[in-house]
């Protein structure tokens, strides 16, 4: 039989399903490893640092799936292992790597609201992201990511006609 574009396109997708899936189970026991070395190393920086992106990551895996709820409920949890360790003070992992970090996750956040319809989230998450770029650039003027982010999450902003006269170029 012939390969049709038909054919092709439903093994691609059961191929990026099984891919996911898979990569599911791999986050999932990272994120139980993660968890179980921080129930005897409670304050361990780098272990709440790679908790929080572990659960960044089942948050995209789930959001590729559908699971809306699933995508918000990981991507908040993993903010919120972030912001935690901004509050004190960050060794390793170091501020501007993890600020870094939650810039990009709460502009992954924002998007993830805005393909959901939850454009009033999208704003908050946006100007959030925004708001670290900006900090982060202003450390670093020189630094071509931190820049580009700060206009990524601004361009993101003007879409959803968010964007403050203040805050424009």
């Amino acid at each position: 039989e012939p390969l049709t574009d038909a054919l092709i396109r439903e093994v691609r997708e059961e191929v990026q399903v099984d891919v996911e899936a898979g990569a599911l189970v791999l986050v999932n026991d990272g994120i139980g490893k993660v968890e179980e070395a921080l129930r005897t190393a409670r304050g361990d920086q780098y272990a709440i640092f790679r908790l929080a992106l572990l659960k960044w990551q089942k948050s995209s895996l789930l959001g590729f799936a559908g699971d809306r709820k699933g995508e918000k409920q990981f991507g908040q949890d993993a903010r919120d292992g972030l912001k935690f360790l901004l509050k004190g003070h960050c060794d390793y992992p170091s501020e501007r790597q993890v600020k870094r970090a939650l810039a990009y996750l709460t502009g992954d956040l924002g998007l993830a609201a805005q393909l959901a319809g939850r454009d009033g989230d999208a704003v908050g998450y946006f100007r959030e992201s925004a708001g670290i770029w900006n900090a982060l650039a202003s450390l670093e003027k020189e630094n071509d990511e931190f820049r580009e982010g700060l206009d990524w999450a601004k361009e993101r902003l003007t879409e959803l006609d968010a964007l403050s006269v203040i805050e424009r170029p």
